[in-house]
């Protein structure tokens, strides 16, 4: 929280308020032992709701009268009758009321050193209607004060903190552990303008194109700083090795979007049935043992990294059998057999081979530095402890969907930051309770802005919310069902993934419906009929709807429809749609959990789902909308304890 943004520090600190409102408490002997101006500060405050329908009045004469009165009444009489006053006309319901309404009033409270100087006071022991620009001041002045463009602004405390101990320390490793809202990504931006007036260049590495672009946008006219992806890393450490054809076949941008199938692959490997298991139920795993290899940092396929749940049905041969496939998959994605066998070459695979072959980030680059390094893959990492550079990272490992933690080594200055600008105290025990199990090592409590006005409001049944709001769903079978439901509604719609990806998988639902089997898309195209892949998914909610629309005719011309509205331009009124990857960097006034996403939790590693949820709560800025399945969740996650590490599901390669 800014001081610039107060109006108002009222005389009265967190911790005594606190103990006023406690219900275990004596109410009496707490207002007995109450001085003058937290008195009035408690007159203050359950007067609040009545100057919601006189906002011309300011809150800071409502308290310097208050105080007056108060002091008037005490010199008149005693102390002791200006306190029975206030226990015969205050009670905790109205004070508590008043307290809620702060934010709106963008009143905070005072520290305990602050009243204990008693500044606030003049020397006849009124309010001094000078104290809260001098106040102000005093906090502005311990502030860094940024310029980012034609911008300008202030850092708050914990991001002026970090900011000096960069400036001071620019040639050293750094860490720093943020909570969702707690503002690294303009801290990073602020951190780049240090390096104007030098000889620097700075290579900034972002997981997500989304990232990519919003940051050139904002540097585009500093040469100093040059933006990239981790695949963008990758491609600059490709070598020009013309006596490697493994290297050549890697500089190749080839297919990175494709999907190569099953089929393919059996036939170029020669996979065989094993046991019980098809050969194409063997090629799903031995895609992911290539990926998962990917992202470790072992110099060789191993049977561990066969995926666990995949592994447990598998018999010693079977184990062995795709161990055997995954090792030769490897061998054929650096080096095809034949000319017209081009397999996708993706980013992951390229990183991997330029951990495995001691590549470094060119010299021409003097610092590093990483935004939301929760995605940071243990090879970049690699790449990066072996580059001469002094790197910084700043990311959130409770926003890493896979549930898992980036292990810096020891060298490395670590900070924290955990006041979020955002969220409000609305959802701090949520927020907290996932922190305290989710086995991340950082435990420090998550603090809401106190300006914030958010509210959590349970529904029973979801319906659209009556303003835009971002709508959270779990797969693409949500995305189908809220586009289609709001679409029917006339309602502007704005989505947060690739329209052209919706439209394929719906239209090969149609296909597969229809009797087809030329499913293409990345989720269906191993299922060459609708009754296979209603088989995997019939127990997701939001399927059992899709089919129930297609049972009742819905048709290739409905959709048409509605897509031709996906595709209109998104204004002020329109709702959002997202899956919850899609939003990590993101923020809305209003945001709304459906239901089903709450169906994964048995799915997923519970460290990769208390990711996703940590990440939904701390979305919103004013409203956040949840099914009461939420707080049935968060209560039980708090009394299991520590949540797995449990590595999520293993992708395809």
């Amino acid at each position: 929280m800014l001081a610039t943004e107060v109006q108002l520090y009222l005389p009265i600190s967190e911790g005594t308020l606190s103990g006023v409102l406690d219900n275990a408490t004596d109410w009496v002997n707490t207002v007995q032992g109450l001085d003058i101006p937290e008195i009035a500060s408690l007159f203050v405050l359950a007067n609040l709701p009545k100057l919601c329908e006189h906002q011309h009045i300011p809150a800071v004469r409502l308290l310097a009268a208050t105080l007056e009165s108060c002091n008037e009444q005490a010199s008149s009489t005693s102390l002791s009758t200006l306190i029975k006053y206030a226990l015969q006309n205050l009670n905790r319901l109205d004070v508590s009321a008043g307290y809620a309404l702060l934010p709106s009033f963008k009143i905070a409270l005072l520290s305990d050193e602050a009243i204990e100087r008693r500044d606030y006071l003049s020397h006849s022991g009124q309010y001094d209607l000078g104290f809260q620009n001098r106040y102000s001041e005093s906090l502005t002045d311990r502030l860094i004060k940024t310029r980012i463009g034609t911008r300008q602004g202030f850092l708050n405390a914990e991001q002026s903190r970090v900011y000096r101990e960069f400036e001071a320390q620019q040639n050293e490793h750094s860490h720093i552990q943020g909570y969702a809202g707690t503002g690294k990504t303009s801290l990073i931006k602020s951190l780049l303008t240090l390096f104007g007036n030098s000889k620097a260049c700075v290579l900034v590495l972002v997981a997500r194109q989304i990232q990519l672009s919003a940051m050139r946008a904002e540097f585009k006219n500093t040469p100093h700083v040059h933006i990239a992806t981790f695949i963008d890393l990758a491609n600059m450490l490709m070598p020009e090795d013309h006596t490697s054809a493994a290297s050549q076949n890697m500089r190749i941008n080839r297919g990175a979007r494709a999907t190569m199938s099953d089929d393919a692959v059996v036939l170029q490997l020669g996979v065989r049935a094993s046991g019980n298991h098809s050969a194409l139920q063997l090629v799903q795993a031995i895609r992911s043992t290539v990926f998962r290899f990917c992202q470790s940092v072992d110099t060789s396929v191993m049977e561990k990294h066969i995926p666990a749940a995949q592994a447990t049905s598998f018999d010693a041969s079977t184990l062995a059998l795709v161990h055997h496939f995954a090792c030769k998959l490897w061998q054929t994605l650096l080096l095809p057999p034949t000319k017209d066998f081009k397999p996708p070459i993706k980013g992951y695979h390229k990183i991997k081979w330029a951990a495995l072959h001691g590549r470094t980030i060119p010299v021409r680059y003097t610092h590093v530095m990483l935004d939301e390094c929760h995605d940071l893959p243990p090879t970049v990492l690699q790449i990066l402890a072996r580059s001469p550079q002094a790197r910084s990272t700043l990311g959130d490992d409770y926003q890493n969907l896979s549930g898992q933690t980036v292990h810096q080594t020891s060298c490395v200055r670590f900070r924290e930051m955990v006041h979020s600008v955002r969220s409000g105290p609305a959802v701090e025990n949520i927020v907290n309770k996932i922190i305290m199990a989710h086995p991340s090592s950082m435990k420090a409590e998550f603090k809401g802005n106190t300006l914030s006005t958010l509210k959590v409001d349970i529904y029973q049944k979801p319906a659209i919310p009556d303003t835009p709001a971002l709508i959270l769903v779990n797969d693409n079978w949500g995305l189908f069902e809220w586009v289609q439901r709001l679409a029917s509604q006339n309602i502007n719609i704005q989505l947060k993934s690739s329209h052209a990806d919706l439209n394929r998988f719906v239209q090969d639902c149609f296909e597969l419906k229809n009797g087809g089997d030329c499913a293409r898309h990345g989720e269906l195209f191993r299922f060459k009929s609708w009754d296979t892949l209603a088989d995997v998914y019939q127990h997701r909610a939001g399927f059992r709807r899709f089919n129930q629309l297609l049972e009742k005719g819905y048709e290739q011309k409905n959709w048409d429809q509605t897509y031709k509205r996906l595709l209109s331009a998104p204004d002020s009124r329109s709702y959002v749609i997202s899956q919850i990857e899609n939003v990590r960097n993101l923020e809305f006034d209003s945001v709304m959990l459906t239901p089903d996403i709450f169906e994964s939790a048995d799915r997923m590693s519970k460290a990769a789902f208390s990711a996703s949820i940590y990440v939904c709560v701390t979305r919103a800025r004013r409203q956040l909308l949840a099914p009461e399945t939420l707080y049935q969740w968060v209560e039980r996650i708090s009394q299991t304890g520590r949540v797995d590490q449990k590595s999520s599901r293993g992708r395809r390669s």
